[in-house]
């Protein structure tokens, strides 16, 4: 048998296997069956065990040496797929675990009940004035405003002070994670879709309640929203800077894109803790396969929170055919200009028109082969839900 731990959290009725970076969650049987074979190491006694304790003939030794071997085969799986953020692709190590424990310790305290509440309320006041003290409360504002702050001289620090805040974001899930006693591991790289992506494994927070597991969701975004509060106390000092106009910006949208509940980053992961559904995106493609076979069937059968996992896997579809639209869009603009590019020679070409030749090219290589990846992955899962069940 492989090597795991099991936890209850006996005011939920939540029970949870883990090993290594995955997390099942169990019934009430099986955990009390995996928790006294731990004890006993003995087939018969555990029978013993569950017959006394719920009076089912069907708790027999044939019974527990299956649930025994589907365990086991599970874990195995598991541990064969690496399925902890399986969605991020090319994954590499910034920060190994442990390697921050002492900052870790004392940034925690950040995460106090009453100071966590407090300055989270305290910095979403201070952003939404500055929106509105500047008149950013539309799109075209946000682009005019920070068009007429950016210089050449400014631009690079802003690019790099940004992928700092993100690396912050990071740091806050970590945080988090120490302030419940929990150990963060690794902080690393990864491409998530067509975008690069720093991530934190908190893998171990499944033990935690939806409440604590939501305020390490959240981790990121408040350490961006004190970085933000910072931000705006230097812009009102000297309201003229356009570096710091330009990275209240950037990091406040980047939270807001953070809370997108379609990509998995921290909004998946609120709303799939809060309604406490796991896997909610395995989940809700099902249920659009489900439905594209059946769609009657596919509304009568709905279980409880079925319903959640439809409407939300109806508007998930169409959020990535957006996506994959304006993806679409970039390419039918890009690709004729670097064709146009080719054709002409680069030895005519002045610097400029050359810089933007090879930064397009690489940005479309990336788009191209990311959205390739993505796009093999969702034929594997129809694959494997789809047209295995209907001609096997």
């Amino acid at each position: 048998m492989f090597s795991y731990t099991l936890h209850a959290d006996l005011d939920t009725n939540r029970y949870l296997l883990i090993s290594d970076d995955s997390a099942f969650i169990l019934s009430k049987v099986l955990y009390d069956l995996l928790d006294k074979y731990n004890e006993k190491q003995n087939i018969h006694d555990v029978q013993f065990y569950l017959m006394e304790k719920y009076n089912e003939p069907q708790y027999n030794t044939e019974f527990i040496r299956k649930v025994l071997d589907t365990v086991s085969n599970k874990l195995d799986k598991a541990d064969g797929d690496k399925k902890i953020y399986d969605f991020l692709h090319y994954k590499c190590t910034i920060i190994k675990e442990g390697a921050l424990k002492s900052f870790f310790k004392y940034s925690s305290a950040l995460f106090g009940k009453y100071v966590f509440l407090i300055l989270m309320l305290f910095s979403f006041f201070s952003t939404m004035y500055f929106f509105i003290y500047n008149d950013l409360l539309s799109i075209n504002s946000l682009a005019v405003a920070s068009h007429e702050h950016l210089t050449f001289s400014n631009a690079l620090l802003t690019y790099f002070l940004f992928f700092v805040f993100i690396f912050i974001h990071e740091l806050g899930h970590a945080g988090a994670t120490t302030y419940f006693k929990l150990q963060p591991k690794e902080i690393g790289l990864g491409f998530y879709f067509i975008f690069p992506v720093l991530y934190t494994n908190v893998s171990e927070i499944w033990q935690l309640n939806k409440a604590k597991r939501n305020i390490v969701n959240l981790g990121g975004i408040y350490y961006q929203s004190l970085i933000n509060m910072i931000l705006i106390g230097l812009f009102f000092l000297n309201d003229t800077a356009g570096l710091v106009f330009n990275l209240i910006i950037a990091n406040t949208l980047s939270m807001l894109f953070s809370l997108n509940p379609f990509f998995k980053y921290d909004g998946y992961w609120i709303l799939s803790d809060s309604l406490n559904i796991p896997n909610l995106t395995s989940k809700a493609r099902r249920m659009i396969i489900q439905f594209i076979k059946s769609p009657l069937i596919c509304i009568k059968s709905l279980q409880e929170k079925g319903g959640i996992i439809l409407v939300y896997s109806l508007f998930q579809s169409l959020f990535w055919l957006y996506v994959y639209f304006e993806v679409y869009q970039y390419l039918k603009n890009i690709i004729p200009q670097l064709i146009e590019h080719i054709h002409s020679g680069f030895w005519d070409m002045e610097q400029k028109i050359i810089f933007d030749f090879f930064i397009n090219t690489t940005i479309m290589s990336v788009v191209v082969f990311f959205m390739w990846l993505h796009i093999i992955s969702i034929i594997r899962f129809v694959r494997d839900n789809l047209l295995n069940r209907v001609f096997v």
